[in-house]
């Protein structure tokens, strides 16, 4: 269910960063969203996000920023162990591993928040530099951890006071969409960043998710998974409020493994400019096919993908 103005009895939240008031988006079913969960994902989002009476979603007037209410309506634990059961949900290399090592140097001492089974700390080991994670899921945690790896199992809040700028970089790839909270969630990063060090983050790029899935369907970028949306001006914005300098944004080219997602996406959203008659006879199966291998021909390399990565220096 979406609403274009708010519930008479919904109150407009203030912005996680900024703390003004904020826009309206819409509301979300929470019994459809739990249905689909169970039914096309085969995972339970827990009782305390199927027991919600609403979930709604905002936009920050000053940021650009996009987040849900209530902060009770992010998934739990066991949501994320029975997410982690899939093969593509940790990946052993991706886009954006090889892109923060780029950044980083021999010696340095890195932390990454949200270290999952350790595939980023095992590239960055090798590279010569002295890791350490922050892990929630236990078994993750437990399988980084019998390879040698430092992993921290407490929120940021407990870790950060014993840790104040002890790291040359602190990378968290993927993880701060997650986050109902994250301007603290933030400052407790930069306070364990070295001054001059940097903080490395990679997100779904918003502007590509909504382009790409113009229907919001994808339930992976909505409570009880994702919690906010990012895009560039979002992340320029972060200047303004807290002791960060944007050095470099790097956008994924869409990969090989997102092309029919894309190509789906932009067709829906093409049908419904063209009208539905005129969008079914021009984008039926055969042509989505044929765009889809004209993207696979390398098409795709010269177009923005899933994920948005920003370097931070701290000052």
């Amino acid at each position: 269910m979406e609403m274009d103005t708010p519930p008479l009895s919904t109150a407009h939240p203030v912005s996680p960063i900024t703390g003004r008031k904020s826009d309206y988006v819409r509301a979300l079913s929470v019994g459809e969203l739990t249905r689909r969960w169970r039914e096309e994902l085969q995972v339970d989002p827990g009782r305390n996000f199927a027991e919600l009476t609403s979930v709604t979603h905002w936009r920050c007037p000053d940021t650009g920023l996009e987040f849900y209410e209530p902060a009770a309506a992010a998934g739990a634990a066991p949501m994320y162990e029975a997410l982690s059961r899939y093969p593509w949900y940790y990946m052993d290399t991706k886009w954006e591993f090889d892109i923060g090592l780029d950044f980083l140097k021999a010696g340095d001492r890195v932390l990454e928040v949200g270290s999952g089974f350790g595939h980023f700390l095992r590239a960055a080991r090798a590279a010569n530099c002295d890791v350490s994670g922050v892990e929630f899921n236990p078994d993750a945690a437990r399988t980084a951890r019998s390879a040698g790896f430092t992993i921290y199992e407490e929120p940021l809040s407990k870790i950060a006071p014993s840790l104040l700028g002890a790291f040359d970089c602190i990378c968290s790839f993927q993880v701060l969409e997650h986050v109902a909270a994250p301007r603290p969630f933030l400052e407790d990063m930069i306070a364990m960043v070295k001054p001059g060090g940097l903080l490395i983050l990679s997100v779904p790029n918003a502007d590509v998710m909504t382009f790409a899935d113009p229907d919001r369907l994808n339930l992976l970028d909505q409570p009880p998974h994702h919690m906010t949306h990012w895009n560039e001006t979002a992340f320029r914005t972060l200047e303004k409020h807290l002791p960060l300098r944007v050095k470099q944004f790097v956008r994924e080219p869409l990969q090989p493994y997102h092309v029919n997602w894309y190509v789906d996406g932009l067709s829906r959203r093409l049908s419904r400019t063209l009208g539905p008659f005129a969008g079914k006879i021009i984008f039926n199966r055969l042509a989505v096919r044929i765009m889809a291998a004209v993207m696979n021909l390398g098409l795709r390399r010269h177009v923005s993908g899933h994920t948005l990565l920003v370097v931070f220096e701290r000052v």
